[in-house]
């Protein structure tokens, strides 16, 4: 049996909502609009930057850090 879409537009489960800190527009998006950068410090520690871009004023969003 193959997959089959029942529905091609995101599911509301799954969407979120945040506010761009540069111009105050409130943004939705999906985990298909994140983007993600892991990166290593001088402690040999890592750290995941998880962010989307502000499609009114194209400055970086952070949606989730560690």
């Amino acid at each position: 049996m193959a997959v089959v879409v029942l529905d091609p537009g995101p599911d509301p489960s799954v969407k979120k909502e945040i506010v761009c800190r540069q111009c105050g527009a409130k943004l939705q998006y999906t985990p298909r609009d994140v983007k993600s950068k892991t990166t290593k410090d001088i402690d040999g520690g890592s750290g995941t930057w998880e962010w989307i871009v502000c499609p009114q004023c194209n400055e970086d969003v952070t949606v989730r850090s560690t």
